[in-house]
């Protein structure tokens, strides 16, 4: 499945009008651990490698870049299997020599990755519309609004895209580009590798600021 997502800074109302005649589905407290090599060579191609609640997940992103990419919604092919991931990283699934393959977790470090930084996040879901819709509560003092849209392929983007625009102007939320909770913890507290990582995605079009 694919991920279609887009982040919101909620101002005066917006929570109220975003929710009203919202399914209320659950709140949780999500607690999240990035990794990435020393200069951050998964981010920079917008991929995100995390730890959350016990388990791995790989954010692999593949919009095809354009100019109107930093404010589009974000895409993201989602690896939730420790197999997948491994493949997508290029970890052997099993060393030579037919010995047993070692836990992804302790894989990682040999294969040069590392704990980047961590966050705990209390979300509420509700579903409205067809829509999900995350409000974020992040511990370093960061609130915002995600309305996401799965899909089963390619195709479906575009489709989801407009969907997705559609639905936040009718529930009049601001169209102007939002950094996502890890992008704003790096801002705040890790500039130097946050200017690195916008330099990177700007050489490629990926405007995501």
């Amino acid at each position: 499945m694919i991920e279609i997502e887009k982040k919101f800074t909620l101002r005066e109302g917006d929570r109220e009008r975003l929710l009203k005649g919202a399914e209320f589905v659950k709140k949780l407290v999500v607690h999240d651990t990035y990794y990435d090599t020393k200069d951050y060579s998964l981010a920079k191609k917008d991929w995100w490698l995390r730890f959350r609640n016990g388990n791995f997940e790989l954010k692999v992103s593949f919009r095809i870049p354009s100019e109107k990419a930093k404010y589009a919604p974000t895409q993201y092919r989602e690896l939730e299997t420790d197999e997948e991931i491994r493949k997508a990283l290029g970890i052997p699934a099993s060393p030579a020599g037919g010995v047993s393959q070692k836990p992804l977790k302790e894989a990682l470090p040999e294969a040069g990755y590392q704990e980047a930084f961590s966050l705990t996040t209390i979300r509420e879901k509700y579903r409205k519309e067809g829509f999900t819709i995350d409000l974020d509560s992040v511990d370093y003092g960061y609130e915002l609004a995600e309305i996401e849209l799965m899909v089963e392929d390619e195709n479906q983007i575009d489709e989801a895209d407009e969907k997705i625009r559609a639905f936040g102007k009718k529930q009049g939320l601001s169209s102007e580009a939002t950094r996502g909770k890890v992008l704003e913890y790096m801002r705040r507290f890790q500039p130097t590798q946050y200017q690195a990582l916008i330099d990177a995605w700007h050489d490629t079009n990926l405007l995501r600021e």
